[in-house]
């Protein structure tokens, strides 16, 4: 019997209530994955929807019909 002075002694397999399947290992990868896909995505989505070209802006009109500003 232990005095009541001294803390009990856990087994560190009993504290943790069984085994550790790193299961937040694999959470961390899959949602880093995921944040780096969705950037890329985001990254090309936006780029391929501005054209900044040089060449569109000069040769294309600024009024309808063709006349100077």
């Amino acid at each position: 019997m232990e005095s009541p002075d001294t803390p009990p002694h856990i087994d560190k397999v009993d504290a943790r209530a069984g085994t550790t399947p790193g299961i937040v290992r694999h959470v961390l990868f899959a949602s880093l994955g995921l944040a780096i896909a969705a950037v890329a995505v985001a990254w090309v989505y936006a780029g391929s929807d501005a054209d900044t070209s040089p060449q569109a802006s000069a040769s294309s009109p600024a009024n309808p019909d063709g006349s100077a500003p």
